[in-house]
This record gives structure tokens, sequence and C-alpha cells, in this order.
């Protein structure tokens, strides 16, 4: 999910307790949230990701900027072109950072 709606998305599910509810749900179905996420649709889902949590996100990053400062090794952030201080509101950033991430 963070890939769909960075960082800040984990703000959310934490402070509305839904963790046990991202770690029962298939994949696929985390991929498809994620995905909305990114890019909303015309569905009542994707008109709750636009009127909710959107701006939910824009408000919480206002409050609270998620910055990561030497949070990787020099030479990963020039291997990928990431800067010293990763912004984690930034998507595309972001996405270079958690792409170079190896998970199990």
């Amino acid at each position: 999910l963070v890939g769909g709606g960075t960082l800040y998305i984990l703000l959310i599910i934490a402070g509305l307790d839904l963790h046990w509810s991202m770690v029962k749900a298939h994949e696929r179905v985390l991929w498809e949230v994620a995905k909305l996420l990114r890019v909303p649709d015309n569905s009542s889902s994707g008109d709750l990701v636009c009127t909710n949590i959107i701006p939910s996100i824009h408000y919480i990053k206002a409050k609270l900027p998620f910055l990561l400062e030497n949070f990787c090794m020099p030479q990963m952030t020039q291997l990928y072109k990431l800067p010293a201080v990763l912004d984690c509101a930034c998507l595309s950033d972001s996405d270079v950072f958690f792409g170079s991430v190896k998970f199990k």
C-alpha cells in the first residue's frame, strides 16, 4: 500500500487500527487498493479516495512532514539517484526507494 499512497497511508492504517485487516487481506486486494490510491477511478471507492483519503494524506503531510535523512547508505543514494533526505510524500522518490528494497 505504501507504493500507492506513500508512507502516510501507513499512518492512517495505524491510526484507524486497521493493521490486522491489512495482514489478513489477500495480496491481490492490497494490490488493487494500492492501484486505486495511485489512480482513483469513477467508482464509489475512487470517490472515497478523492474526497477523504487524499485530503487526509495532504493534511497529515502538512502537519507532520515525514523526511528520512541518511536513511540508506551513500552508495544506494548514488546508485538510485535518490536525494540525501527522502521526502516520503514524493511518489517518484518513494517508488525508487521502495523498488530498490528487497522483500521476502
